[in-house]
């Protein structure tokens, strides 16, 4: 499986019918952008409602509420071969999960009440409370191996001390259950291994030699008699995980493959609970691994009771985390030990599928420490994905850029604007912004920033060292009319201008340009002096040049040009082969950035 094309959803919460043409890369974080309200909880509620045989919404989740707007998803996927192929699912089917694992991790906060007497009257106050969350559900029953050696010296009528104790073999969970991951003991029946394991038996009880010697015999001499493949993957998994000899392995092979066939459900239920206990041991050891202060909340067994007969009584046993209550945990530390259990259950629950996890914000209200973290250990779920040939997706829904908060340190990474801006872009203002950006010449950055993208009431024609710029950064043919810097600013204005009438035929790099130029400008004009208008032109950066003007000449300055900082500020993040416009749009299309650009262009 190459990618993900796109996803398609409709009637799911706030979505009616979206089509997102993604092309999500495997194995390698996806950051799907978007503003708060357009409908990322919605992508991830969609994705969290596929069950098994269809897609279920509870009624709440219907889009418009209403339970006759039937939902439906839709993959689009691009397999090796390069043909697409289309998974549906609706509310009587699910073709995505026949092929995908789907986990979502988002906010686990629910509204609860609080109930005191005070006076003995009952008082109740609403609060935020977390369910326990349980990483393994139905903790398998603990079972041991009915074993004893003089047992099997019996059964092989041979009492030589050669045939020792294996118990602490036994008791090794990772070497039984990587004998099990081989699937193999159940072939030791085949005609083959069978007659190679009775003849290494019956050599061993034809040895006479001392039991010191009778081990050195067998390495150097009978081990080589074992030539099955089967046999010596298995040899190979107890000499790794068991620390001891060839002729070591062969003896607790045996001993193992006897206990095997004696009782083979006995067997498989004790993988199964050593497989649980290895588990537990590492999620409690990642779990711990995060920077917290979490008053001794961990993953643990927690019993899960049933009233009968008017008692309670114990019916199953899961491990998760219990959370206390709002008033005894901070806001920050509940959702980061939220997170990570959800982190260790979608890391335990799957790993035969191809698999989406999708993180719903989540990552927005992380510290420093604790985010990366995060990130460690999404690197680790990749790496274990490759390990068994299997296509991750982990997508990580939020409205923060990557680009520019610099939490987020993988390597490898791709980014998805979800409300893409969708008009047209102006090629040539966006290559002398690059242009400007990508230069050696600190000269020629200088003059475009000084002329073309902050005021400066004089003319500039830079045709020559644009050409020079253009040609060696290969950015194509240079505008006849936008070396020059009245031009090019004019050329801004009117895409202001279209923003702030609301038309669509504007260009989002422009607006930002041309909204610094007017503020600037603006400030410039109410200088008492040359000199200061000289002072204010040679300070570099909006936000300096503002304060000069305030702290040097008493010019007030409105709060709304300090705060549209971020939005001109997009001009430093402009990148070569990249969608430049919609994080810009992003900002643009909010309606009250877009009020406050109007207020500042009256």
């Amino acid at each position: 499986m190459k990618q993900i094309k796109s996803i398609s959803i409709e009637n799911v919460k706030g979505i009616s019918k979206e089509k997102f043409d993604l092309f999500l890369a495997p194995n390698m974080p996806n950051f799907l952008v978007a503003p708060n309200g357009f409908g990322k909880s919605s992508f991830a509620t969609g994705l969290n409602s596929l069950n098994r045989d269809r897609l279920k919404l509870s009624d709440e989740n219907y889009h418009e509420k209403i339970s006759t707007n039937d939902p439906m998803i839709e993959f689009e996927v691009v397999n090796n071969d390069n043909s697409v192929s289309s998974l549906i699912a609706t509310k009587d089917q699910n073709d995505i999960k026949k092929v995908f694992d789907v986990f979502v991790i988002n906010n686990q906060l629910k509204p609860d009440a609080n109930y005191r007497n005070i006076h003995g009257k009952p008082i109740t106050s609403p609060s935020l409370e977390v369910a326990d969350i349980y990483i393994f559900e139905d903790i398998p029953e603990k079972v041991s191996f009915n074993y004893t050696v003089t047992a099997f010296r019996n059964t092989i009528a041979d009492t030589k001390r050669i045939w020792f104790d294996i118990t602490d073999y036994l008791d090794n969970q990772l070497l039984i259950t990587k004998l099990s991951e081989l699937d193999i003991i159940e072939k030791c029946k085949l005609k083959k291994e069978k007659s190679q394991i009775e003849r290494f038996i019956n050599i061993v009880k034809s040895l006479n030699v001392t039991t010191e010697n009778i081990l050195s015999e067998i390495n150097s001499t009978h081990i080589n008699i074992i030539d099955s493949e089967h046999l010596n993957s298995i040899l190979d998994v107890i000499e790794k995980y068991g620390r001891c000899s060839r002729g070591e392995a062969l003896i607790i092979a045996i001993q193992i493959e006897c206990l095997y066939n004696a009782d083979k459900e006995q067997f498989i239920k004790i993988v199964k609970y050593y497989k649980y206990c290895i588990a537990t041991k590492n999620a409690i050891g990642i779990f711990k691994s995060f920077q917290t202060k979490w008053k001794g909340i961990e993953p643990k067994e927690i019993n899960i009771y049933k009233k009968k007969n008017g008692k309670r009584e114990l019916v199953k046993k899961h491990f998760g985390i219990q959370f206390p209550r709002a008033t005894d945990i901070s806001n920050g530390e509940r959702d980061v030990v939220s997170f990570v259990a959800m982190l260790l259950k979608a890391r335990y629950q799957f790993g035969r599928k191809p698999f989406l996890l999708v993180i719903d914000e989540v990552f927005d209200y992380l510290d420093d420490a604790n985010l990366l973290a995060v990130q460690f250990y999404i690197n680790q779920f990749i790496e274990y994905y490759k390990g068994k040939s299997l296509a991750f997706f982990p997508i990580i829904l939020t409205h923060l850029n990557p680009h520019y908060f610099k939490n987020y340190f993988f390597s490898n990474q791709k980014v998805h604007y979800l409300n893409k801006w969708k008009g047209s872009v102006n090629r040539k203002i966006e290559n002398i912004v690059i242009s400007r950006n990508n230069t050696l010449d600190s000269s020629y950055a200088d003059n475009i920033s000084g002329y073309f993208l902050h005021y400066n009431p004089k003319n500039i024609d830079l045709k020559t060292e644009m050409e020079n710029e253009f040609t060696a950064q290969s950015l194509g043919a240079l505008n006849h009319t936008l070396h020059k810097s009245y031009d090019f600013i004019t050329e801004c204005n009117t895409s202001l201008e279209n923003y702030v009438k609301g038309k669509r035929n504007y260009d989002p790099l422009a607006v930002c340009i041309s909204l610094r130029i007017k503020m600037e400008k603006y400030v410039y004009g109410r200088l008492s002096s040359s000199i200061l208008q000289n002072e204010f032109i040679q300070t570099k950066m909006t936000v300096n040049k503002l304060n000069f003007a305030r702290d040097n000449d008493n010019v007030e300055i409105p709060e709304v040009f300090y705060l549209l900082g971020t939005l001109h500020n997009e001009i430093l993040h402009i990148r070569r082969n990249h969608d430049n416009s919609s994080p810009i749009y992003l900002k643009l299309n909010n309606s009250t950035i877009r009020k406050m650009i109007k207020e500042v262009t009256k």
